[in-house]
């Protein structure tokens, strides 16, 4: 998942002059089979909970080029199937970030019913890629406190504030005999299959999300035949940059929200021009930052200083059907203190609660090795030809030399192909998805030969699971990946309505 303080974070990097080896010549695996060791569940929860949860972990190496080098655990949950005649093909779950708490996440959601769909028909697989989680290594606790965005909304300079944690996380892993060349997509993938083989199943159904989508798309590359369908929500692909395609990705979703506006004609009266408003607005900003009188989480009086850049990351936040139709009012009403502090406080918290969910060092280590071979001149080039105006934000979407001190592996020209493949793929978009456009859908599906795409009107990022509608077209997938699949319920979506009283959102 991205979030606030991932758009503030993704720079743009220098490609450094030292390159991990291509992946497909890793050679074969000479260590013993994979094996699962069961063990006590490593999070808190109450009874009920627990029962539903077998959990343990798997040894991979490190580095599979070594014989004989440093094992790490792979922690893995698996959630008993609704049904009691569960099916053999179980769903295994990729987080996003990269470096979400996969296995803490689902937890969480099981009180909320998130995960019943997935469930209704088969075990739902759990693990916390390495790096993050209760997986090892532990990556740099000192990140997680330079990251949080309440942190760096103080920070004199903030990319200098990050830029300086990451440094010190690389020169920590190093110290202590980590090797980050092996922090990646296409090593977490060769991760999962040894997960696969040693659970015992002969096959299993991908389900990623944000980030999650990647690294399956790596998984379906090198690992093929232990995947029965995959569902790729919020589609990442290996050769579309997140990081150097963002500014146009933005303006194109301001724009088309602009237009959904401008449709309604309570937000047309209230809120015209929310597209040209918005750049005046951050230009506004940019001369001079506005303070408002706010409160912090915890309920104490504060200060905050809303900058160009803290209203790119608010718009950029708001990347779910219920925040997306507060947009419009935020932007023309930005200098308004009540509105301000109502939204942006309220954001603000829900970014450093989930900043916390988040290895900061494993997403970095992993995006600066595939993000960066990405930013080519011409890409640059092209980018600034097509959307000019979105190029004013240079500083606040990403910028070079963000990484420079974390490392200098960069992914080779065969981790960064597009990835072709037989295997049945549903993907869901969302009309206003900045982190994952809606453009990723399509583009991915190039060569991905037995794939359908699914736009999901009115949506953000990632959000297939939380509409009755697809979650029914996903549950329909994957018990039956060859069938056509039956979108006629796209149409009982009700439509995205704009809110134009801060009433309804206090």
């Amino acid at each position: 998942m991205l979030t606030l303080r991932s758009l503030k974070a993704f720079p743009a990097l220098v490609i450094g002059a030292t390159a991990l080896p291509a992946i497909a010549n890793l050679p074969a695996r000479a260590q013993a089979a994979p094996r699962f060791e069961e063990s006590p569940c490593p999070f808190k929860a109450e009874a009920q909970v627990l029962a539903q949860f077998r959990c343990g972990h798997v040894a991979v190496p490190e580095n599979r080029a070594l014989a004989n080098g440093r094992q790490l655990k792979i922690a893995v949950a698996i959630l008993a199937s609704l049904s009691p005649a569960s099916r053999p093909d179980p769903i295994v779950m990729l987080a996003g970030g990269p470096g979400l708490r996969a296995i803490d996440l689902a937890v969480g959601s099981l009180s909320r019913g998130g995960l019943d769909v997935l469930r209704a028909d088969r075990a739902v697989i759990l693990y916390d890629q390495r790096g993050t989680g209760y997986s090892a290594p532990a990556f740099c606790p000192d990140v997680q406190i330079a990251v949080d965005p309440l942190v760096e909304a103080r920070a004199a300079d903030p990319r200098a504030l990050r830029r300086a944690a990451l440094a010190r996380c690389g020169d920590a892993m190093r110290s202590m005999g980590w090797d980050l060349s092996q922090y990646n997509s296409a090593v977490s993938a060769l991760d999962l299959e040894d997960l696969r083989r040693a659970l015992g199943y002969q096959q299993w159904n991908l389900h990623g999300r944000s980030y999650g989508t990647r690294l399956a798309l790596h998984a379906m590359r090198l690992a093929p035949h232990g995947i029965r369908s995959a569902v790729l929500d919020g589609p990442l692909p290996p050769n579309r940059s997140s990081w150097f395609n963002r500014p146009a990705d933005f303006a194109d979703a301001l724009h088309r929200l602009s237009a959904a506006c401008a449709a309604q004609p309570a937000c047309n009266a209230a809120y015209p021009s929310v597209e040209p408003t918005f750049w005046q607005r951050a230009r506004e900003l940019q001369r001079e930052p506005q303070v408002v009188q706010a409160m912090r989480p915890d309920g104490t009086p504060d200060t905050l200083r809303v900058t160009r850049s803290l209203l790119v990351g608010i718009v950029y936040e708001m990347q779910s059907r219920a925040l997306i139709p507060i947009v419009p009012m935020l932007i023309h009403e930005v200098r308004n203190d009540t509105v301000t502090q109502v939204v942006s406080r309220q954001l603000l918290a829900q970014a450093s609660s989930t900043s916390a969910m988040i290895s900061w060092g494993l997403h970095y280590t992993v995006n600066c090795f595939e993000e960066a071979p990405l930013n080519t001149p011409e890409l640059q080039a092209q980018l600034r030809r097509a959307h000019p105006t979105a190029f004013e934000l240079g500083d606040v979407f990403p910028q070079p030399n963000m990484c420079d001190g974390l490392h200098a592996f960069r992914a080779a020209s065969a981790h960064l192909a597009p990835v072709v493949s037989d295997i049945p793929t549903l993907i869901f978009t969302g009309e206003f998805d900045i982190a994952t456009h809606r453009l990723n859908g399509p583009f991915v599906a190039r060569a991905l030969r037995n794939s359908r795409v699914v736009e999901i009107p009115g949506a953000g990022h990632a959000e297939s699971l939380q509409h009755e509608c697809t979650r029914n077209i996903t549950r329909g997938f994957v018990n039956d990946p060859q069938h056509a699949v039956d979108t006629s319920c796209l149409a009982g979506i009700p439509p995205l309505r704009f809110i134009t009283d801060i009433r309804a959102i206090r």
